[in-house]
């Protein structure tokens, strides 16, 4: 089965380390995958050249999609991601079975949940963040039976609501996970996954479900 990983970035000289940990993770864990990192706007070939020097020679500018502008984001008005992501859903919807979507700053942890993102077949399932009591955007498996929602997703989004309700995805809550990076800390309990985490912080296998 075909299938699309891809996170959306903003790639600056202090992001690079981020991103190239990110693929490195997640290549040694879905090999079979096509990777694909969407920016907010263009690339300087400074820039390129150093994240290929950080990932190595199966990053070419095949796995990078540019924009001739940076739109940025202000807020919860994260109008630089959205175009990212929707374009990666139609680049997805037109040449793949198959859609990942996990953020550079969302790390999976558990066998559990790499085992679940491998095997669910159908629908399309993201996680569940208790903290804001909303689906979990960072984290999404997208079947082929359910890109017909794919053409739902509006082509411009004015953030008139939280763009995590507005999305025809089916939060999964049977995980344990949430954005812990935000206080940089985790919980006393085991967890599946965190988001907005950064790379260099350290998560003992004690952690781990």
């Amino acid at each position: 089965m075909k299938t699309l990983l891809f996170c959306t970035s903003l790639l600056e000289n202090e992001s690079l380390p981020k991103y190239a940990a990110w693929w490195k993770y997640y290549k040694n864990k879905f090999p079979d995958c096509d990777f694909m990192i969407l920016n907010d706007g263009p690339v300087d070939p400074q820039i390129f050249d150093k994240l290929k020097n950080l990932i190595g020679n199966n990053f070419s500018h095949q796995n990078l999609i540019t924009f001739d502008n940076k739109l940025g984001r202000n807020d919860h008005l994260h109008w630089g991601w959205y175009r990212s992501f929707r374009q990666a859903l139609m680049i997805g919807q037109r040449d793949y079975d198959r859609i990942i979507h996990i953020e550079a700053d969302a790390l999976i942890l558990s066998d559990r949940l790499f085992d679940f993102i491998r095997t669910e077949n159908t629908g399309w399932k993201c996680m569940y963040t208790k903290k804001y009591l909303f689906p979990e955007s960072a984290i999404q498996i997208i079947n082929k039976d359910s890109y017909h929602l794919i053409d739902n997703v509006p082509e411009d989004f004015d953030f008139y609501k939280i763009v995590e309700l507005m999305l025809p995805f089916q939060s999964i809550k049977t995980f344990i996970g949430d954005r812990y990076g935000e206080i940089g800390k985790l919980p006393e309990h085991k967890i599946d996954y965190v988001c907005q985490w950064d790379w260099d912080w350290f998560i003992d296998e004690d952690w781990i479900l």
